[in-house]
């Protein structure tokens, strides 16, 4: 399909691949029927997809994903390509809110999935498998299943309108991906948990089996095992002092000037509604300010009394 005048390449932060396949292709669609090209001279022809998700971790203080640099963009796109439209709930934008504990269509909240919890997860696309690039961005990387789901990486992707009047959105498709490298919390594994079958349930391995059965080395290409998941978090430490000097007002920080749209061209994105932040007897008269700049974090606040959750009592 031919670029609207709307089209132009975004390069995303370092994210995490979290789901799909460099490396190999679908034919079916999300409902299991043969893929075929839907508009243009080829509409109606096979056609197959490369489909990868990766998550980007939020800024602190955005609660919209368009308040982003790299959101600005897509926000821009999309709504130069359908003015008004675009404000709509239904349309596709590619991108989830990885806290959100709606579910999508198979019935699976963002939330509940591996990876997903603090980040914005951008789904992008294409008939063509992305091509691979070593993190300095010096070499392409040909071999295999090197760059897998929980791994470290970077995309650059073409954003443009879809051009549909049923399903209104932008497309999100694939260039270049920089393999940045693997986590530390391991790869990802979507489908079936292997130990969770009863294993010991079924009859005894025949002892002609077993006889024949060597100690073979592990063949070259076989992918490490993955890195062992770092160690729970230490215990909360106690209330810190508070230091006596005052705390230092914030640097204020001039707009993105991807929100600069001419007036009238481009809508701005939701406002961030103001955080409310409720302390408790158990922060002895300190600030919510002043404890976060202490070390603490909203979670450790909550969890150890300090502060009331959202919507608390």
């Amino acid at each position: 399909m031919a670029r609207s005048n709307a089209a132009r390449q975004v390069v995303f932060p370092g994210s995490r691949f979290l789901m799909g396949s460099m490396y190999k292709a679908s034919d079916k669609d999300a409902d299991g029927k043969p893929r075929i090209v839907k508009t243009g001279q080829n509409a109606g022809q096979p056609t197959q997809q490369f489909f990868f998700a990766f998550g980007i971790p939020k800024t602190p203080g955005f609660t919209h994903w368009a308040h982003e640099t790299w959101g600005a963009e897509i926000w821009a796109v999309g709504n130069t390509c359908f003015p008004k439209i675009a404000e709509g709930d239904q349309f596709s934008w590619k991108i989830v809110d990885g806290d959100s504990p709606k579910p999508n269509k198979k019935g699976i909240a963002p939330n509940k999935r591996e990876g997903y919890p603090g980040h914005w997860v951008v789904s992008c696309a294409s008939t063509f498998a992305p091509k691979i690039r070593t993190a300095d961005n010096s070499a392409a990387i040909l071999e295999p299943d090197v760059c897998m789901p929980g791994d470290f990486i970077q995309v650059a992707a073409t954003v443009d309108g879809n051009a549909s009047t049923q399903n209104p959105g932008v497309y999100i498709n694939h260039d270049f991906v920089l393999y940045l490298g693997p986590s530390a919390d391991g790869r990802i594994v979507s489908g079936a948990d292997p130990s969770a079958v009863n294993w010991a349930g079924a009859a005894a391995t025949s002892a002609a089996i077993m006889s024949k059965i060597v100690a073979t080395p592990v063949a070259p290409g076989v992918a490490a095992v993955p890195a062992p998941r770092p160690a729970a978090p230490a215990a909360v430490p106690a209330v810190p002092s508070v230091p006596t000097v005052p705390v230092a007002a914030p640097t204020a920080v001039a707009p993105s000037p991807g929100f600069l749209a001419p007036a009238g061209a481009v809508p701005r994105p939701p406002a961030p509604a103001a955080p409310v932040h409720t302390l408790t007897a158990l922060a002895a008269g300190h600030s919510y300010e002043t404890l976060i700049s202490q070390g603490w974090t909203d979670a450790l606040l909550i969890q150890n009394g300090l502060m009331l959750a959202a919507g608390g009592v």
